[in-house]
């Protein structure tokens, strides 16, 4: 009993300071403008005897970052819908001045701060497909390499000038039940 709760103390350590010390690499990295230091880098590759309790630390500090993207990705969505609202928004009131514009025969507005003037712009290109004569259209022929085709001949052991398959490496993040290896 008392070894399973100096285990839960000592488990709940290595939390607070994984805790601590993300929340301050990540105000290096934000004050980085989103890079890793070569100092925080160094710190990171560093392998010392508490290996065990550095890979908690890797995977808690791997999982926080993960789940902060992803709150940081679900906000830019919302920033970027907003954005594109009032962009949207925007243009809907230059057309109603356009329109007024139009509609009192005015060609200028000014204002204390702002002047608006109707300029002529360049004319824009209208085509109604369904309408347009044969002789308007232009056939394109475009020449892609066909990279399935490719894949199979070198998983084939095939040789094919100009590609190779590269192999890679995935970090994958498992529960440990066999206990830590020191």
């Amino acid at each position: 009993m008392e070894q399973n709760l100096e285990q839960k103390k000592s488990l709940l350590q290595i939390l607070a300071e994984s805790d601590r010390a993300y929340h301050e690499l990540t105000q290096r990295i934000f004050a980085n403008g989103g890079e890793i230091s070569e100092a925080d880098e160094a710190a990171l590759e560093k392998v010392d005897v508490n290996l065990p309790e550095k890979v908690d630390g890797y995977a808690f500090v791997i999982n926080q970052f993960q789940s902060a993207s992803e709150t940081f990705r679900q906000r830019a969505e919302e920033m970027r819908k907003v954005a594109s609202s009032l962009s949207r928004a925007a243009e809907r009131v230059k057309e109603g001045l356009k329109y007024a514009m139009h509609a009192t025969g005015r060609t200028e507005l000014i204002g204390d701060t702002v002047r608006y003037k109707l300029v002529a712009t360049n004319k824009a290109l209208v085509i109604d497909k369904t309408k347009l004569p044969a002789v308007y259209f232009m056939q394109v022929t475009e020449t892609v390499p066909d990279k399935e085709k490719i894949k199979a001949a070198l998983e084939l052991g095939e040789t094919v000038e100009g590609a190779h398959l590269e192999g890679g490496v995935a970090l994958r993040q498992h529960l440990n039940t066999k206990g830590a290896e020191r």
